[in-house]
């Protein structure tokens, strides 16, 4: 929170910075600039879905001990970006769109409570939204199964001062601009439940947040070589999010068949930030090398609120991590 209040000050500072009628020259580079620089790079992270637990238990008439099962690892997401940039004599035009994906699956096999009741925790929908008791004493789940599916499109554009020239070998540039971003997860857990009568269950919650962000951005580029050029960059994102989905339960068997489905929609606001550090490297003439490390700071992760049966299923906004490295190639024509 702090971070995000420091960053949000010098987005504030930034705008500023932009609007002063300073100076602003050529920053040194390692190849000559050419008005349009295509770009296109792979990149694979770490992220942090928002937790999701499952089931409970309960001893004799004490109370309910909720979150049995608790899906709160993180998740390798590949990704690809293309990227389009038009170079005017005193600002530059930014453009860029990614597609990010990743998925999981465990498979638990056996979970025995034993003498306690299992508890199956419905979606606070309809006459049996509480949910279900399963009493002992030969109480298990069977051929138990977690899957994940992520899935992210974005799209942004921007505008980017030319740089101002610090020193023969560091230059800085601000950038404003604007980012749609859509991210979708698919959460499935379920298995058997023999003592019951072979029935079975599963949930399968979906989750889907449209964020609108006007984003301030701040570059800086170090020469380190006549071929080799280092750069870092901060950026700061306000989002205006539409977020909807629906968490399910069903049940298959004799004792307790049927569906409930809750609708599930948040459109609080929320903002993120991040940092990139790399270095650019010529290949050719026009064509370059860039090799970055990144980390953002996410905060509008959809997580679904502990599901008891006794309310409604919801969900909010978390803020969580991403973090990792890109590799990609730059042509200038």
């Amino acid at each position: 929170m702090m971070i995000g209040k420091i960053l949000l000050k010098l987005s504030v500072a930034l705008i500023c910075f932009w609007c002063v009628d300073a100076k602003a020259q050529s920053a040194n580079t390692i190849s000559q600039d050419l008005p349009f620089h295509f770009s296109i790079d792979a990149e694979r992270s770490s992220y942090q879905p928002g937790d999701l637990s499952y089931l409970g238990s309960r001893v004799g008439a004490g109370p309910i001990r909720f979150g049995l099962v608790t899906e709160d690892d993180r998740l390798d997401v590949s990704g690809i970006n293309l990227g389009l940039v038009y170079q005017l004599p005193s600002y530059q035009i930014q453009t860029q769109i990614g597609y990010g994906f990743g998925d999981d699956q465990q498979s638990f096999g056996t979970i025995d409570l034993g003498g306690p009741t299992l508890i199956v925790p419905g979606t606070g929908i309809g006459s049996s939204g509480i949910g279900f008791g399963f009493p002992g004493p030969t109480n298990e789940i069977t051929n138990g199964v977690l899957r994940r599916d992520f899935r992210q499109q974005n799209f942004e554009i921007a505008i980017e001062k030319t740089p101002y020239i610090l020193s023969d070998k560091v230059s800085l540039a601000p950038a404003l601009g604007f980012k749609y971003n859509r991210t979708e997860t698919d959460n499935f857990f379920g298995g058997d439940l023999p003592s019951a009568g072979a029935d079975s269950f599963f949930y399968n919650t979906e989750m889907s947040v449209q964020s609108f962000s006007p984003i301030a951005k701040l570059s800086l580029d170090y020469l380190l070589h006549p071929k080799i050029k280092l750069n870092a960059s901060a950026y700061y994102a306000y989002d205006f999010n539409i977020g909807d989905g629906t968490d399910q339960l069903t049940l298959i068997g004799s004792i307790a068949a049927g569906t409930q489905r809750a609708d599930l929609d948040n459109n609080d606001s929320t903002h993120s930030y991040g940092f990139r550090a790399g270095a650019q490297i010529p290949l050719q003439k026009n064509l370059d090398l860039s090799l970055d490390l990144f980390y953002d700071a996410i905060g509008n992760t959809p997580e679904l609120d502990l599901r008891t049966g006794s309310n409604v299923s919801a969900f909010d906004y978390e803020r969580t991590s991403q973090y990792g490295g890109r590799i990609g190639f730059t042509l200038k024509f």
